[in-house]
């Protein structure tokens, strides 16, 4: 997802990863299409490294809901504002959502975040709870916990 000073990439890291490792290597690819003259166009994908050594997000997030099963959305409090503050957001379809959507699982689980400001969205059959989430700097508080009880 992109805005006008950054990109906001999700990626689900496998926890055996996480373990053995504390960076990674990060490498992003794009397509142009490249006019050849006349009406002659070619599909051209270019490749860039972007940060050679990034570090995994180092805070433990966990995610708790009474009662357990609720879907979990982790949204930037920036994406929050421009996307679905003031908006019918109810109403956003699964697809959208999806890119949001914590390890495409429901509660009671756990994530890892970076430090920034976050719109926790718990939704339970029909019902949806919200929490921003203040995020304490990691060597504060290396595990964090947001609880919503429905």
């Amino acid at each position: 997802m992109e805005d006008s000073s950054q990109y906001a990439i999700k990626v689900e890291i496998p926890q055996i990863v996480l373990v053995k490792s504390r960076k990674t290597e990060c490498l992003y690819l794009y397509s142009e299409l490249i006019n050849k003259g006349g009406s002659k166009q070619s599909l051209e994908t270019l490749y860039y490294f972007v940060n050679r050594s990034s570090d995994f997000s180092n805070i433990k997030l966990n995610l708790i809901s009474t009662p357990k099963g609720a879907e979990i959305f982790l949204i930037p409090n920036r994406v929050w504002m421009k996307e679905f503050d003031g908006k019918k957001w109810q109403s956003y379809g699964e697809t959208y959502m999806d890119k949001f959507r914590v390890n495409g699982t429901t509660t009671n689980t756990f994530t890892h975040i970076d430090e920034t400001v976050y719109v926790v969205l718990f939704k339970l059959k029909d019902d949806y709870k919200l929490r921003t989430l203040y995020t304490k700097p990691a060597q504060i508080a290396p595990e964090q916990t947001v609880t919503i009880t429905f």
